[in-house]
């Protein structure tokens, strides 16, 4: 077992939180544990859920407003549950329950199982860092509202519009010069040769250089009191830069120090941590609320507590958010992004189902047509077949249409 730091949150007894069927055998419990990205659920993760949405569905053991399943409410929040068929070791089958994320006020009689690591508690290092983070973030406002820098970066955008409106207007001047000395060029090569002609064309060259020289004398002016006003803008704004860096390196750290903290087992008893989970991946750094959706959850507390997983499912309860299609009771896989690795850490030593899209396993789904006419057909497309053909599976609808309407 690796050695990284064990978690030390599930001070919850066992018989609280493991709901134990009394009218349930081993034989009624499926020979492989469920696939947890392509999936139909059990019919015993379906009575635990049902099950669990009758608690649910009772308003007065919740301060937490789900929102209504079929409009938008302001402030509700539905959330993804998640229940694991297992047995213990005196072979009892029972299931336990989990939601993922986070809930200000959880009814104790739920009976959920806690989250892999917690940071409650005021002297948490994890809430002590975010204090002192917001701390820097405040200084760093106040900094950035003053009334000193304000007037800095006023007076350079002043200074800059000024140079720019006076350097284009003796450009205009020039050019207007420039203009007249073409002409005077033109007239004085009709009425004048010789030495004549050439001591009054070196005059218009003079006055050429001349303008050109007043012109750059300014343009330089202006450029020293603009870098003299930069500087002095960059001198204030040094210290904000300064803590704005320390309060990056300080999150990044917090960060690292709480990935480091969430450790996962899996079956075969050896734990890593997020970091180690992750930094194989595409995206080394854990997204965002990593381990705290309710698969990790479940396994998590089984193998903590010396239940064996046999089945898993989740369903969305209540409003569906606005990045994605939710609907109240139906079931879905897993998260990819966050789960995907933490699961392929965590399956490890259990005998899973085959990944159903790389068996081909899908050839007993029906689709059923909705409607049909000359010019289109709409099809019901059953959950767990692809609606394309696969890398390393052509079942699709697609497929199907093409066999059955080649022309």
């Amino acid at each position: 077992m690796l050695n990284t730091p064990r978690l030390t949150n599930f001070a919850f007894p066992v018989a609280e939180i493991f709901k134990i069927w009394t009218d349930v055998n081993e034989s009624d419990t499926p020979s492989l544990f469920t696939f947890p990205f392509f999936y139909t659920p059990h019919p015993l993760c379906i009575r635990a859920a049902e099950e669990l949405q009758t608690l649910l569905n009772n308003d007065s053991l919740w301060d937490h407003n789900f929102g209504s399943i079929d409009s938008r409410e302001e402030g509700a929040n539905g959330k993804m549950f998640g229940v694991l068929i297992a047995s213990n070791q005196k072979g009892q089958i029972g299931y336990l329950s989990a939601y993922s994320g986070q809930l200000e006020n959880e009814p104790k009689e739920a009976g959920f199982v806690p989250f892999v690591y917690s940071t409650k508690g005021e002297n948490h290092y994890f809430n002590q860092g975010v204090r002192e983070i917001s701390t820097i973030s405040a200084r760093i406002e106040e900094l950035e509202s003053s009334q000193y820098l304000s007037n800095a970066k006023h007076t350079l955008s002043h200074v800059k519009n000024e140079a720019s409106l006076d350097l284009e207007s003796r450009k205009a001047l020039m050019r207007s010069k420039k203009a007249a000395r073409k002409a005077r060029r033109q007239a004085l090569t009709d009425s004048h040769s010789g030495n004549e002609l050439q001591a009054k064309l070196d005059e218009l060259i003079r006055q050429s250089l001349e303008s050109k020289a007043e012109y750059r004398f300014h343009q330089d002016n202006w450029n020293k009191r603009i870098e003299e006003l930069q500087q002095s803008l960059q001198r204030i704004e040094k210290p904000i830069l300064e803590l704005k860096e320390l309060r990056k390196a300080m999150s990044s750290a917090l960060q690292k120090k709480l990935f480091d903290h969430y450790v996962f087992l899996n079956a075969n008893g050896e734990s890593k941590n997020l970091s180690e989970i992750f930094i194989s991946t595409s995206t080394p750094q854990p997204p965002a609320g990593a381990g705290d959706c309710a698969a990790p959850k479940l396994l998590q507390y089984a193998f903590l507590n010396d239940l064996k997983p046999l089945a898993i499912a989740e369903f969305w309860w209540g409003q569906s958010p606005l990045t994605v299609v939710r609907k109240s009771g139906n079931y879905y896989p897993a998260c990819r992004g966050k789960c995907e690795p933490i699961l392929g850490h965590m399956l490890q030593g259990l005998n899973v189902e085959p990944n159903p899209i790389l068996g081909g396993t899908s050839s007993h789904l029906k689709t059923d047509t909705i409607f049909e006419d000359a010019h289109m057909i709409v099809v019901n497309k059953p959950s767990g077949l692809l609606s394309v053909p696969g890398i390393n599976h052509s079942d699709s609808v697609l497929f199907r249409m093409e066999q059955k309407y080649p022309e």
